[in-house]
């Protein structure tokens, strides 16, 4: 794919009125199925790749024929149709369980989305590269950006700022869907991410929104 944008779910998507800028790209990848409902304006509608963890591909299924929350998920993965939804963090038994109870609730529900998975336990192979060496635990958008970089010669990313104000001294919440504050008390070192994303981007190599959209 010649362009690609990768959504970080960073609240400074929140009123960046990016949606639009977003769309145009060729394909487009979102993490974790962040929702885009009421949100378009800043996020945009397409999605043609989302990644997902364990405990979201185990708990889609079981929505997915619960008749309280069947019509609205469809609804939410309509988006996703003729799309990919992958798993990234390697393959047990547990794991194959969960992908092949999803692929055969989304086939039921007439959704035509392709269901991919890696083999390893690609964050432990990014952490124990030389790409970022002292990264313990990367964030499931810096795994998403190293997918995009196998097949996008150019990738633009929207949402991937770590911190609690913006350039305009605006106060920002972890995620653009929620009012959740910004804390980095847990397994994710995002300064060294942000750090290493900042790099490529002065380089040229990537372009990394952190600002609004015009």
């Amino acid at each position: 794919y010649r362009a690609c944008a990768i959504i970080g779910n960073g609240g400074i998507l929140l009123n960046s009125n990016c949606g639009n800028e977003i769309d145009y790209h060729d394909y487009v990848i979102r993490i974790n199925m962040a929702p885009v409902k009421n949100y378009e304006k800043d996020v945009g509608t397409k999605a043609n790749m989302t990644l997902v963890n364990l405990a979201l591909a185990k708990r889609l299924p079981r929505k997915l024929s619960d008749t309280t929350t069947r019509e609205a998920l469809v609804e939410r993965l309509s988006p996703l149709n003729h799309g990919v939804i992958s798993y990234i963090k390697g393959m047990s038994n547990q794991v194959k369980e969960a992908l092949l109870a999803l692929e055969t609730s989304l086939a039921n529900n007439g959704l035509n989305i392709s269901i991919t998975y890696s083999r390893d336990y690609l964050p432990r192979k990014i952490t124990r590269a030389t790409l970022i060496p002292e990264l313990q635990s990367p964030t499931s958008g810096l795994i998403a950006f190293i997918l995009g970089t196998t097949f996008c010669d150019v990738i633009t990313l929207y949402g991937f700022f770590p911190f609690a104000t913006d350039m305009r001294n605006r106060t920002l919440f972890y995620h653009y869907y929620d009012r959740t504050p910004v804390s980095h008390r847990n397994r994710h070192n995002f300064s060294v991410e942000y750090d290493f994303l900042t790099t490529l981007h002065k380089s040229g190599a990537i372009k990394l929104v952190s600002d609004v959209c015009y």
